[in-house]
């Protein structure tokens, strides 16, 4: 519990750097005090119940922010390159897309739609009880080519982030 507070202070400490605009290690320090009053006061933040926290969970959320961000610089490329063509190109389209995982409920749909969603071009507009996302795209063959190889790699950052054995 004690190392958990402890680790768990450190990003506070580095949102409360953004926040402030103030990069210094005094500033630091302030977000983590921060952090180590406030982390007791929510236990089990972070993880859920029987899901031991683990090093890796902190580590797979900064690879999937730095998934969604790159997915999200390459698709806002790709949407500048759509609409500014001299012919206006769109191929929309609906693609149906399993989350690959019904084990969580809804949660990683949710999880899923909200990586999807990041994403400018492709936009969740519905997702059913049997864990498909409904997606509408304005590349209807890119998007359906590239959404299952994408949506794997983010259900295993999901699942790491969470803390879910890998199946």
């Amino acid at each position: 519990m004690l190392l958990r507070i402890l680790l768990l202070s450190v990003p506070i400490a580095l949102l409360w750097m953004g926040i402030t605009g103030q990069v210094t290690i005094e500033s630091f320090a302030v977000g983590y005090v921060i952090g180590l009053l406030v982390l007791p006061l929510r236990p089990r933040i972070g993880t859920r119940a029987g899901r031991p926290f683990s090093l890796a969970q902190p580590l797979a959320f900064l690879e999937y922010a730095a998934l969604i961000f790159w997915n999200g610089l390459v698709s806002s490329l790709q949407v500048v390159k759509l609409v500014l063509s001299p012919k206006l190109e769109l191929r929309t389209g609906i693609v149906a897309l399993q989350t690959g995982d019904t084990s969580e409920g809804q949660e990683m749909a949710a999880l899923s739609a909200h990586g999807i969603n990041m994403t400018p071009g492709q936009l969740v507009v519905d997702f059913d009880d049997r864990g498909t996302l409904y997606i509408h795209c304005l590349d209807f063959e890119a998007s359906r080519n590239t959404l299952e190889p994408e949506q794997a790699r983010r259900l295993r950052l999901l699942r790491r982030m969470l803390g879910v054995k890998e199946k």
